[in-house]
Protein backbone atom coordinates (compact mmCIF):
# COMPACT_ATOMS: atom_id res chain seq x y z
CA UNK A 1 0.00 0.00 0.00
CA UNK A 2 1.20 3.50 -0.83
CA UNK A 3 0.11 6.19 1.64
CA UNK A 4 0.46 9.73 0.33
CA UNK A 5 0.47 12.71 2.67
CA UNK A 6 -0.71 16.06 1.33
CA UNK A 7 -0.34 18.88 3.84
CA UNK A 8 -1.39 21.52 1.30
CA UNK A 9 -4.12 20.13 -0.99
CA UNK A 10 -6.30 22.30 -3.19
CA UNK A 11 -9.47 22.42 -5.20
CA UNK A 12 -8.07 22.98 -8.71
CA UNK A 13 -9.94 25.06 -11.28
CA UNK A 14 -8.55 25.22 -14.84
CA UNK A 15 -9.88 27.52 -17.56
CA UNK A 16 -9.04 27.21 -21.27
CA UNK A 17 -8.97 30.39 -23.37
CA UNK A 18 -8.19 30.99 -27.03
CA UNK A 19 -5.41 33.48 -26.34
CA UNK A 20 -3.88 35.37 -23.44
CA UNK A 21 -3.93 39.17 -23.07
CA UNK A 22 -1.92 41.17 -20.53
CA UNK A 23 -5.05 43.12 -19.63
CA UNK A 24 -8.79 42.91 -20.03
CA UNK A 25 -11.40 40.19 -19.86
CA UNK A 26 -10.69 36.58 -20.81
CA UNK A 27 -13.62 34.39 -21.79
CA UNK A 28 -13.13 30.67 -21.16
CA UNK A 29 -14.46 28.15 -23.64
CA UNK A 30 -13.86 25.22 -21.28
CA UNK A 31 -13.39 24.68 -17.57
CA UNK A 32 -12.32 21.75 -15.43
CA UNK A 33 -12.46 21.31 -11.66
CA UNK A 34 -10.73 18.58 -9.70
CA UNK A 35 -9.35 17.55 -6.34
CA UNK A 36 -5.68 18.52 -6.37
CA UNK A 37 -2.43 18.58 -4.49
CA UNK A 38 0.64 16.49 -5.25
CA UNK A 39 -0.14 13.64 -2.87
CA UNK A 40 -3.74 13.52 -4.06
CA UNK A 41 -2.53 13.29 -7.67
CA UNK A 42 -0.01 10.57 -6.81
CA UNK A 43 -2.67 8.49 -5.02
CA UNK A 44 -5.01 8.89 -8.00
CA UNK A 45 -2.25 7.71 -10.35
CA UNK A 46 -1.52 4.67 -8.16
CA UNK A 47 -5.21 3.76 -8.19
CA UNK A 48 -5.42 4.23 -11.97
CA UNK A 49 -2.39 1.97 -12.42
CA UNK A 50 -4.09 -0.79 -10.44
CA UNK A 51 -2.16 -0.27 -7.21
CA UNK A 52 -3.38 0.25 -3.67
CA UNK A 53 -3.20 3.82 -2.38
CA UNK A 54 -4.63 5.95 0.38
CA UNK A 55 -4.49 9.74 0.35
CA UNK A 56 -4.02 11.31 3.77
CA UNK A 57 -4.92 14.96 3.22
CA UNK A 58 -5.35 17.99 5.49
CA UNK A 59 -8.83 19.22 4.57
CA UNK A 60 -11.08 21.94 5.90
CA UNK A 61 -14.41 23.60 5.17
CA UNK A 62 -16.69 23.09 2.19
CA UNK A 63 -13.85 22.83 -0.32
CA UNK A 64 -12.23 20.16 1.84
CA UNK A 65 -15.48 18.19 1.93
CA UNK A 66 -15.69 18.52 -1.84
CA UNK A 67 -12.18 17.09 -2.26
CA UNK A 68 -12.97 14.13 0.00
CA UNK A 69 -16.24 13.44 -1.83
CA UNK A 70 -14.54 13.68 -5.23
CA UNK A 71 -11.83 11.20 -4.24
CA UNK A 72 -14.47 8.80 -2.94
CA UNK A 73 -16.35 9.03 -6.25
CA UNK A 74 -13.09 8.24 -8.07
CA UNK A 75 -12.47 5.17 -5.92
CA UNK A 76 -9.43 6.69 -4.18
CA UNK A 77 -9.27 5.88 -0.47
CA UNK A 78 -8.90 9.04 1.59
CA UNK A 79 -8.25 9.75 5.25
CA UNK A 80 -9.19 13.40 5.80
CA UNK A 81 -7.33 15.23 8.54
CA UNK A 82 -9.38 18.19 9.71
CA UNK A 83 -7.78 21.65 9.75
CA UNK A 84 -9.15 25.11 10.47
CA UNK A 85 -10.57 27.10 7.55
CA UNK A 86 -11.45 26.22 3.97
CA UNK A 87 -8.98 24.26 1.87
CA UNK A 88 -7.44 26.57 -0.70
CA UNK A 89 -8.49 26.93 -4.34
CA UNK A 90 -5.89 27.08 -7.11
CA UNK A 91 -6.79 28.62 -10.47
CA UNK A 92 -5.00 28.03 -13.79
CA UNK A 93 -5.68 29.77 -17.11
CA UNK A 94 -4.23 28.09 -20.21
CA UNK A 95 -4.27 29.54 -23.72
CA UNK A 96 -4.29 27.47 -26.90
CA UNK A 97 -0.71 28.53 -27.70
CA UNK A 98 0.51 27.10 -24.40
CA UNK A 99 0.73 30.35 -22.46
CA UNK A 100 -0.51 29.95 -18.91
CA UNK A 101 -0.63 31.54 -15.51
CA UNK A 102 -1.58 30.18 -12.14
CA UNK A 103 -2.91 31.68 -8.92
CA UNK A 104 -2.44 29.44 -5.88
CA UNK A 105 -4.35 30.10 -2.69
CA UNK A 106 -2.71 30.17 0.72
CA UNK A 107 -2.71 26.84 2.55
CA UNK A 108 -4.28 26.10 5.91
CA UNK A 109 -1.93 26.17 8.90
CA UNK A 110 -1.02 22.81 10.44
CA UNK A 111 -1.45 22.49 14.19
CA UNK A 112 -0.32 19.83 16.66
CA UNK A 113 -3.67 18.04 16.52
CA UNK A 114 -3.38 17.58 12.74
CA UNK A 115 0.12 16.13 13.14
CA UNK A 116 -1.18 13.72 15.79
CA UNK A 117 -4.00 12.59 13.49
CA UNK A 118 -1.61 11.94 10.62
CA UNK A 119 0.65 9.88 12.89
CA UNK A 120 -2.32 7.93 14.25
CA UNK A 121 -3.64 7.20 10.74
CA UNK A 122 -0.27 5.81 9.71
CA UNK A 123 0.28 3.75 12.85
CA UNK A 124 -3.16 2.19 12.55
CA UNK A 125 -2.69 1.18 8.91
CA UNK A 126 0.96 0.73 7.94
CA UNK A 127 2.39 -2.71 7.30
CA UNK A 128 6.04 -3.61 6.65
CA UNK A 129 6.85 -3.07 3.00
CA UNK A 130 4.36 -0.21 2.54
CA UNK A 131 5.43 3.21 1.27
CA UNK A 132 4.85 6.68 2.72
CA UNK A 133 5.07 9.50 0.16
CA UNK A 134 5.10 13.07 1.49
CA UNK A 135 4.23 15.25 -1.48
CA UNK A 136 3.83 18.94 -2.21
CA UNK A 137 4.44 22.25 -0.55
CA UNK A 138 4.41 22.93 3.17
CA UNK A 139 1.93 25.34 4.73
CA UNK A 140 2.70 27.20 7.94
CA UNK A 141 3.08 25.09 11.09
CA UNK A 142 1.38 26.57 14.14
CA UNK A 143 3.17 24.11 16.42
CA UNK A 144 6.57 22.65 15.66
CA UNK A 145 8.13 22.96 12.22
CA UNK A 146 8.43 21.08 8.93
CA UNK A 147 11.77 19.72 10.17
CA UNK A 148 10.27 18.28 13.36
CA UNK A 149 7.36 16.81 11.40
CA UNK A 150 9.78 15.17 8.95
CA UNK A 151 11.95 13.78 11.73
CA UNK A 152 8.92 12.24 13.41
CA UNK A 153 7.71 10.81 10.09
CA UNK A 154 11.12 9.27 9.40
CA UNK A 155 11.17 7.66 12.84
CA UNK A 156 7.73 6.21 12.19
CA UNK A 157 8.89 4.82 8.83
CA UNK A 158 11.83 3.08 10.50
CA UNK A 159 9.56 1.74 13.25
CA UNK A 160 7.10 0.26 10.76
CA UNK A 161 9.72 -0.86 8.17
CA UNK A 162 8.23 1.26 5.41
CA UNK A 163 9.90 3.24 2.62
CA UNK A 164 9.81 7.04 2.84
CA UNK A 165 9.51 9.05 -0.38
CA UNK A 166 9.70 12.85 -0.64
CA UNK A 167 8.37 14.94 -3.52
CA UNK A 168 8.87 18.59 -2.70
CA UNK A 169 11.25 21.39 -3.60
CA UNK A 170 12.61 24.64 -2.33
CA UNK A 171 13.84 25.48 1.14
CA UNK A 172 12.67 22.34 2.91
CA UNK A 173 14.32 19.95 0.45
CA UNK A 174 17.58 21.86 0.94
CA UNK A 175 17.12 21.85 4.71
CA UNK A 176 16.84 18.06 4.94
CA UNK A 177 20.25 17.49 3.40
CA UNK A 178 21.95 20.65 4.67
CA UNK A 179 20.98 19.99 8.29
CA UNK A 180 21.52 16.22 8.07
CA UNK A 181 17.90 15.34 8.85
CA UNK A 182 16.86 11.70 8.27
CA UNK A 183 17.34 10.85 4.60
CA UNK A 184 14.36 9.66 2.52
CA UNK A 185 14.48 6.48 0.47
CA UNK A 186 13.72 8.41 -2.72
CA UNK A 187 13.30 12.02 -3.80
CA UNK A 188 11.62 13.15 -7.03
CA UNK A 189 12.81 16.60 -8.03
CA UNK A 190 12.32 18.08 -11.44
CA UNK A 191 15.40 19.55 -13.13
CA UNK A 192 14.91 23.06 -11.70
CA UNK A 193 14.46 21.67 -8.19
CA UNK A 194 17.60 19.55 -8.53
CA UNK A 195 19.58 22.54 -9.74
CA UNK A 196 18.27 24.61 -6.82
CA UNK A 197 19.44 21.87 -4.44
CA UNK A 198 23.00 22.04 -5.75
CA UNK A 199 25.80 24.55 -5.28
CA UNK A 200 25.37 25.40 -8.98
CA UNK A 201 21.83 26.73 -8.58
CA UNK A 202 22.74 30.02 -10.28
CA UNK A 203 23.96 28.27 -13.43
CA UNK A 204 21.95 29.15 -16.51
CA UNK A 205 22.60 25.75 -18.11
CA UNK A 206 19.49 24.45 -19.86
CA UNK A 207 18.47 20.96 -20.83
CA UNK A 208 19.66 20.03 -24.34
CA UNK A 209 16.76 20.25 -26.77
CA UNK A 210 17.75 17.00 -28.47
CA UNK A 211 20.17 15.40 -26.04
CA UNK A 212 21.16 11.76 -25.90
CA UNK A 213 20.37 9.54 -22.89
CA UNK A 214 24.05 9.70 -21.92
CA UNK A 215 24.01 13.51 -22.01
CA UNK A 216 20.92 13.74 -19.83
CA UNK A 217 22.34 11.24 -17.33
CA UNK A 218 25.66 13.10 -17.20
CA UNK A 219 23.89 16.43 -16.66
CA UNK A 220 21.76 15.14 -13.79
CA UNK A 221 24.76 13.41 -12.22
CA UNK A 222 26.81 16.61 -12.42
CA UNK A 223 24.21 18.52 -10.43
CA UNK A 224 23.90 15.67 -7.94
CA UNK A 225 27.67 15.73 -7.40
CA UNK A 226 27.33 19.43 -6.58
CA UNK A 227 24.58 18.74 -4.05
CA UNK A 228 24.52 17.22 -0.55
CA UNK A 229 22.49 14.22 -1.75
CA UNK A 230 24.16 10.82 -1.54
CA UNK A 231 22.49 8.56 -4.14
CA UNK A 232 23.78 5.52 -2.26
CA UNK A 233 21.43 6.47 0.61
CA UNK A 234 18.70 8.36 -1.24
CA UNK A 235 17.72 7.37 -4.77
CA UNK A 236 16.85 10.27 -7.09
CA UNK A 237 14.14 10.22 -9.75
CA UNK A 238 14.61 13.48 -11.67
CA UNK A 239 11.90 14.28 -14.19
CA UNK A 240 12.93 16.40 -17.18
CA UNK A 241 9.56 17.27 -18.66
CA UNK A 242 9.43 16.52 -22.37
CA UNK A 243 13.04 15.27 -22.22
CA UNK A 244 12.28 12.20 -20.10
CA UNK A 245 13.65 11.31 -16.68
CA UNK A 246 16.85 10.10 -15.02
CA UNK A 247 17.01 7.69 -12.08
CA UNK A 248 20.18 7.66 -9.99
CA UNK A 249 21.09 5.39 -7.08
CA UNK A 250 24.24 3.83 -5.66
CA UNK A 251 24.69 1.62 -8.73
CA UNK A 252 24.60 4.43 -11.31
CA UNK A 253 22.08 6.22 -13.49
CA UNK A 254 19.41 5.14 -15.96
CA UNK A 255 17.56 7.23 -18.52
CA UNK A 256 13.87 6.89 -19.23
CA UNK A 257 12.55 8.36 -22.48
CA UNK A 258 9.37 10.37 -22.64
CA UNK A 259 6.39 9.50 -24.84
CA UNK A 260 6.00 12.26 -27.46
CA UNK A 261 2.75 14.21 -27.37
CA UNK A 262 1.88 16.04 -30.54
CA UNK A 263 -0.98 18.18 -29.24
CA UNK A 264 -0.50 18.77 -25.50
CA UNK A 265 -3.59 19.85 -23.60
CA UNK A 266 -2.29 19.95 -20.03
CA UNK A 267 0.87 19.56 -18.00
CA UNK A 268 -0.33 19.94 -14.42
CA UNK A 269 -0.13 16.64 -12.60
CA UNK A 270 2.07 14.87 -15.16
CA UNK A 271 5.04 14.67 -12.78
CA UNK A 272 2.82 13.45 -9.95
CA UNK A 273 1.39 10.77 -12.23
CA UNK A 274 4.91 9.74 -13.20
CA UNK A 275 5.83 9.21 -9.55
CA UNK A 276 2.61 7.37 -8.71
CA UNK A 277 2.94 4.89 -11.57
CA UNK A 278 6.67 4.43 -10.95
CA UNK A 279 6.07 3.57 -7.28
CA UNK A 280 3.22 1.23 -8.21
CA UNK A 281 5.27 -0.71 -10.71
CA UNK A 282 8.28 -0.93 -8.40
CA UNK A 283 6.03 -2.21 -5.59
CA UNK A 284 4.84 -4.92 -7.99
CA UNK A 285 8.39 -6.09 -8.61
CA UNK A 286 9.02 -4.37 -11.94
CA UNK A 287 12.53 -3.25 -12.84
CA UNK A 288 13.54 0.39 -12.89
CA UNK A 289 13.59 0.73 -16.69
CA UNK A 290 10.19 -0.94 -17.09
CA UNK A 291 8.72 1.18 -14.30
CA UNK A 292 10.01 4.38 -15.91
CA UNK A 293 8.52 3.37 -19.27
CA UNK A 294 5.11 2.74 -17.70
CA UNK A 295 5.32 6.04 -15.81
CA UNK A 296 6.19 7.94 -18.99
CA UNK A 297 3.20 6.47 -20.84
CA UNK A 298 0.81 7.51 -18.08
CA UNK A 299 2.34 11.00 -17.78
CA UNK A 300 1.87 11.43 -21.54
CA UNK A 301 -1.80 10.50 -21.13
CA UNK A 302 -2.13 13.34 -18.62
CA UNK A 303 -0.51 15.79 -21.05
CA UNK A 304 -2.91 14.63 -23.77
CA UNK A 305 -5.82 15.33 -21.42
CA UNK A 306 -6.84 11.66 -21.18
CA UNK A 307 -6.41 11.28 -17.40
Amino acid sequence: MIYTITLNPAWDVTYRVREMHPEGLHRAYAARESAGGKGVNVARAVRHAGGAACAIACLGGLSGERIAATLESEGVDCIPVGVTGDTRTNVSVIADNGQAFEVNGEGNPIDAEAVTRIRRALLENLLPGDTIALCGSFPRFQDGSPASFWTELAALARQTETALVLDTGGAFLREIFRDHLPAPSLIKPNFDELRDLSSRKNDAEALPAHGTPAEYCALVESYLHASPVDPARTAVLCTLGAHGAVYVDGSGSRYGATVPVRFPKAEKGAGDTYLGVFLTRRASGWGIAESMAAAAASAAAVVRGEM
